[in-house]
């Protein structure tokens, strides 16, 4: 499987059934942290510095300079949403970026 159809499917499987992959009640952050692990391996899998481009394309999107990486600007950017939106929010963009840069 290669890379743009691995994270479709983790993407689709964390919005579909989530306690496959997370247990109790996960929050924002325990999506990201996952979320973050996950991509660290794609990018040792598959020899990719997939963080690091979805970081500059995030800030090329949002027409923002930051210092963090891009999972860390969501709830930055996006300040007063809830933990459930900051979720979409964040499985979004990582489709968005799969469409638009894989």
């Amino acid at each position: 499987m290669d890379i743009k159809n691995s994270i479709k499917l983790f993407v689709e499987t964390l919005k579909e059934r989530p306690h496959m992959l997370l247990l109790g009640n996960p929050d924002f952050n325990t999506y990201k942290v996952f979320l973050d692990g996950f991509l660290l391996g794609l990018e040792s899998a598959y020899d990719t510095r997939i963080m690091l481009d979805m970081t500059f394309w995030f800030q090329r999107k949002l027409k923002i300079e930051a210092k963090y990486h891009w999972t860390d600007m969501i709830p930055i950017y996006y300040k007063g949403k809830t933990d459930d939106e900051l979720i979409v929010i964040l499985l979004q963009t990582l489709s968005d970026y799969v469409e638009e840069k894989l």
